[in-house]
């Protein structure tokens, strides 16, 4: 009767999921693209698309130093304009899959480690109905919030399950790395945020000390360091004078 009852759960989990990942995707290229931020993406990706250079944005043909941003939305929205041509669509699909992926990853948080449906169906019903996710800056737009809001997600998720389960922490770490690495390539520095609020989480666990005694967690900084100071490196060889707009517009605001 219980593994009926779970099994009835699951279902319904998944298609609570399906009806939340609808706003996502319905009618998701009819609107043109919109001014200013969306707009500026667009164009950087379409540019990725003609002249075939991963590291360097640019726009119109140039280095664009106005988008200081590293290019990982910019890979999917090339990739995507790959499949389904240069459109709308193909520009917002990225944001769109990796909000549905965000959502996926609270359900199988709340289901697995916090043993919870309940909380797991509120999470995502909650986050399908709040219009400042899902908009025309968030999940259904080019920008990079949907993408920087995935990988923080997970990053925070796999810091809160090694805390909670205290095992398996090359596992943990690896997604932690991941995370990591992924929400800088979405949106520079910012993807750093949550970093020193993980650590205090720690400390107030008291598993910080165990978790810096492990060779692993080195070797997850120094993977997160060499990926993210690599990328700015690559980008300053490529196109002279990205560092120094980087201090001014990224680490000057964080400073």
């Amino acid at each position: 009767m219980i593994r009926w009852f779970k099994k009835e759960l699951d279902w319904i989990a998944l298609g609570i999921l399906f009806i939340c990942c609808l706003p996502l995707f319905v009618n998701l290229g009819t609107a043109p693209i919109y001014m200013w931020d969306e707009a500026t993406y667009a164009n950087n990706s379409i540019d990725m698309y003609l002249y075939h250079d991963p590291i360097v944005v640019r726009m119109e043909g140039e280095p664009d130093l106005y988008n200081t941003k590293p290019p990982f939305v910019l890979w999917m929205q090339t990739l995507s304009m790959q499949i389904f041509g240069m459109n709308e669509f193909a520009i917002r699909l990225p944001s769109a899959v990796l909000s549905a992926l965000t959502m996926l990853l609270l359900l199988l948080f709340s289901i697995k480690v916090l043993h919870s449906y309940q909380i797991g169906f509120i999470s995502i019903l909650t986050l399908a109905c709040s219009n400042g996710y899902v908009s025309n800056h968030g999940a259904r737009s080019g920008d990079l919030d949907a993408s920087l809001v995935f990988w923080t997600t997970l990053y925070v998720l796999a810091c809160i399950k090694f805390l909670i389960e205290r095992k398996e922490i090359a596992i943990h770490l690896a997604f932690f790395s991941l995370g990591v690495i992924g929400a800088f390539l979405s949106k520079g520095v910012a993807g750093y945020f949550f970093l020193p609020f993980l650590v205090i989480i720690a400390l107030i666990n008291r598993n910080l000390t165990s978790i810096i005694k492990e060779k692993i967690f080195y070797i997850s900084i120094i993977t997160i360091v060499t990926v993210c100071g690599g990328y700015y490196l690559l980008r300053e060889q490529a196109a002279a004078g990205y560092w120094d707009v980087i201090i001014q517009s990224e680490l000057s605001r964080y400073g």
